[in-house]
């Protein structure tokens, strides 16, 4: 079963699993600053037996982008996943990180890729491969497809 795992954002990123196997990954398509929806949808479309994404935390005084923007990003990729896959699936970042034991804020970010590696240890979870440092967007994207593979496929697998 192929599962995507989208960590949303416009420095989001798309993973695709196959049982315990990435088969592709890449960033989520920008363009002008504004999320490539016709991209995206040439990503997702037809490509995935489940698509599972995590429902934005929006705080607000946030300064780097305004919740509207954060808003209208989302609904038009929940539109393009329910497009692009019958199978769609939303959860909380509370949700997924309690079930992998991943706590919050930045010390989340380093355990969410070391968990990553623990799954996936092929996987060097780089954006490019420029890149030296992993990135947590990257094992997120992976980790939300593990979650769905494991707790919606209720498949036995190391948690």
């Amino acid at each position: 079963m192929k599962i995507i795992g989208i960590d949303p954002g416009k420095t989001g990123y798309i993973v695709t699993i196959e049982g315990d196997v990435i088969v592709d990954s890449c960033p989520m398509p920008v363009k002008d600053d504004e999320l490539d929806v016709f991209r995206l949808y040439t990503i997702l479309s037809g490509k995935s037996d489940m698509i599972i994404t995590e429902t934005p935390f929006i705080q607000q005084g946030n300064k780097n982008r305004g919740i509207l923007t954060q808003l209208v990003d989302y609904g038009q990729l929940k539109a393009i996943c329910k497009l692009s896959c019958s199978n769609f699936k939303e959860v909380s970042s509370r949700g997924w990180k309690a079930k992998l034991k991943i706590p919050g804020g930045s010390a989340g970010k380093k355990i969410s890729i070391e968990r990553a590696k623990q799954y996936y240890p092929r996987e060097c979870f780089f954006r490019t491969q420029r890149c030296t440092t992993p990135s947590h967007d990257f094992a997120e994207a992976a980790l939300l497809a593990y979650y769905a593979d494991t707790n919606y496929n209720k498949k036995e697998r190391i948690i």
